[in-house]
C-alpha cells in the first residue's frame, strides 16, 4: 500500500468515525405529545429526520434523550410519608400495589435521573378530587397508557381530568424509581403510575 492509499485510509476511517459519533450523539427535539407514541415530533426538520432514518440503517441505539420520567419535586407515598422523588434512592421503601390489588411496601430496586439541559415539555394533568401530577408524556399511567395519550375528560386512576396542560419546563433533570413487586407501581403526588425502569 502506497503513501497515497494510506492517506486516504485515514480519511476515510476519521470521516466513518465523525460520522458515527455525531449520530450517535445528536440530540433530537423533544416535542408536545404526538397521536401515537412514536410518531415524531411536529417540529422535527429535515436533519433530524436525517439523523433518526440513518441510526435506524445502521443500527445506532441511543438511550431516550427525551423526558420519560417525573418532576424532581413529585412526592413519592413511602411508609414514612412523603418523599421528594428526587430525594429517594435504592434500598428505600416506598407503597407499590401488588397484582391483587393491595398496597403493600416495596424496596426500590432502581432509581434513575435523566439530565435534560434544556427546555422541554412536560404534561400537567388535575383530576376532579385535586390530585395532580407533572409528567413528561413518555411516562407510563398504571393502566398501559402514557401520559402524552391523556385528553380532558379521561379517568385516570378513578378520577376524571379536568385540565390538562402542555407546558415547557426549564427543569434539569427528570426522576423515576422501580419498586420491588409484581407490578413496579407507585404513588406520584397520590396518583398511581407506572415505571419506565422496568
Amino acid at each position: 500500500m502506497n503513501k497515497k492509499s494510506i492517506i486516504f485510509l485515514v480519511i476515510g476511517i476519521v470521516l466513518v468515525v465523525f460520522i458515527y459519533l455525531f449520530l450517535y450523539s445528536y440530540r433530537l427535539p423533544c416535542g408536545p405529545p404526538v397521536s401515537r407514541i412514536g410518531d415524531k415530533p411536529i417540529h422535527y426538520s429535515s436533519l433530524d429526520t436525517f439523523v433518526s432514518t440513518m441510526r435506524k440503517v445502521l443500527g445506532i441505539k441511543v438511550y431516550p434523550q427525551c423526558p420519560i420520567c417525573l418532576s424532581g419535586e413529585t412526592l413519592i407515598s413511602t411508609p414514612s410519608g412523603k418523599v421528594k422523588i428526587k430525594e429517594l434512592s435504592q434500598g428505600i421503601d416506598v407503597w407499590t400495589l401488588d397484582k391483587s390489588g393491595n398496597r403493600v411496601i416495596a424496596e426500590i430496586i432502581r432509581s434513575s435521573s435523566t439530565y435534560l439541559g434544556k427546555k422541554h415539555y412536560m404534561v400537567h394533568v388535575v383530576l376532579e378530587d385535586d390530585r395532580q401530577l407533572l409528567a413528561s408524556y413518555g411516562h407510563p399511567t398504571s393502566d398501559g397508557r402514557f401520559f402524552g395519550q391523556l385528553s380532558k375528560g379521561d379517568t385516570l386512576d378513578g378520577s376524571r381530568i379536568v385540565e390538562l396542560k402542555i407546558i415547557d419546563t426549564e427543569e434539569p433533570k427528570t426522576y423515576d424509581i422501580l419498586p420491588s413487586g409484581e407490578t413496579g407501581y407507585y404513588w406520584a403526588n397520590g396518583i398511581l403510575v407506572g415505571s419506565t425502569l422496568k
